[in-house]
């Protein structure tokens, strides 16, 4: 679960990591009015969740007020990376004299958490598990210990930080550490923390992924729709208990599994058949039988939805207890699209019976089920 720059920013003030002077705004005239209290040139930042904005035209430099204006009134009324831009970060343009990528994560190797630093451009968090993280000066932090000054004044000799800065330098870890800890971050990340040329240091950018497991102890973030991304069928269905991914697409099937590796298998079948892949349910493994009528009528009301897969695999939960939960749903919708059941596991035959005749449509094969969607969302378009 990935926060935006803001949030993030707002975290790192929280926390005592030094940030360029700036807010986050939701129309043009607020950006307006923050870059007139800054009183200097401004970097105009849409808050979308892709990487490499800036070769997207997602990140601007104002010279004015009014140029920042015209630029944030733009973002706004466009698509950048395919998400519609609803707030942008309006910050104090800086003048850079070096720059460091610092990243506090899990190394898989090791299984301790790992402090990185990478002296120069930053790079992308998502490719640093490659060649660019095995470059990276590095230590594993014990858990039970913390991570220690002794430590983050070895890494920073090792990778080269100016000694003139170090103690601003030890004391931003610690807070990361801080930080990454409290939260039960997957990562936190300074990408880049910059040395301006008037000697200050400052985390320019920022990233934080959360583990999504730990929402339970974490929700004054996970409860609140503006901290964490999500449309408004995701943050039901979360707030519901399972997994719902948001992906409206044209002439679209959805699919409904109990389980992320059945779901992302009838994911990959859709695509490879020629279809286009829609929402997706992870049904998962507990409460699976009250999800199953729920996420039903999550499905429903999606007007982008034509076709919708279930692929359940009776375990823990029988096949014939989720038919007869679908079924409940099936028969009160106000709106029904084809859906290609395929049970299979404890309870397969009793399910397959139960739906013969409701007019959905029993498949012999999970193979049988897509193909049959996707042909039918494809003569439906033409």
């Amino acid at each position: 679960m990935k926060l935006l720059e803001y949030q993030v920013k707002n975290l790192f003030r929280t926390y005592g990591i030094p940030v360029p002077v700036g807010k986050a705004a939701s129309s043009a005239r607020e950006v307006k009015n923050i870059a007139e209290e800054i009183g200097k040139s401004v970097v105009v930042k849409a808050q979308i969740p892709v990487s490499q904005r800036g070769e997207k035209g997602g990140i601007r430099v104002a010279r004015t007020p009014v140029e920042a204006e015209t630029i944030a009134s733009e973002m706004m009324t466009a698509r950048i990376g395919g998400f519609v831009v609803n707030k942008v970060q309006v910050d104090e343009a800086l003048s850079i004299q070096d720059e460091f990528s610092v990243v506090l994560t899990f190394d898989r190797a090791t299984r301790f958490p790992t402090l990185l630093l990478y002296t120069g451009t930053s790079i992308s968090i998502e490719n640093a598990a490659n060649a660019v993280f095995e470059s990276m000066s590095k230590i594993s932090i014990d858990p039970l210990i913390g991570l220690q000054r002794y430590q983050i004044r070895a890494l920073a000799r090792q990778a080269g930080f100016p000694d003139a800065h170090l103690a601003v330098f030890i004391k931003v870890c610690l807070q990361m550490w801080s930080l990454f800890t409290d939260l039960d971050a997957r990562y936190v990340a300074f990408s880049p923390l910059v040395i301006t040329e008037t000697q200050r240091v400052v985390a320019l950018d920022g990233k934080i992924a959360l583990d999504q497991n730990a929402g339970f102890r974490q929700t004054f973030i996970f409860d609140h729709s503006d901290m964490i991304r999500r449309s408004d069928r995701e943050l039901e269905a979360y707030k519901l208990g399972f997994t719902y991914l948001d992906c409206d697409g044209k002439n679209a099937i959805a699919c409904m599994a109990n389980g992320a590796g059945l779901a992302l298998s009838t994911m990959d079948m859709i695509a490879a058949a020629g279809g286009t892949v829609g929402d997706v349910v992870d049904l998962g493994a507990r409460s699976v039988t009250d999800h199953s009528d729920r996420a039903l009528w999550i499905l429903l009301r999606n007007p982008s939805v034509t076709a919708i897969v279930v692929n359940f695999y009776g375990g823990m939960a029988s096949c014939d207890d989720v038919a007869r939960r679908l079924l409940s749903v099936w028969e009160e919708a106000d709106r029904r699209v084809p859906i290609f059941v395929n049970f299979d596991g404890r309870g397969r035959m009793d399910a397959n019976g139960l739906l013969q005749d409701s007019g959905m449509i029993v498949c012999s094969s999970i193979e049988d089920a897509v193909s049959s969607a996707v042909a039918l969302t494809k003569e439906e378009a033409k």
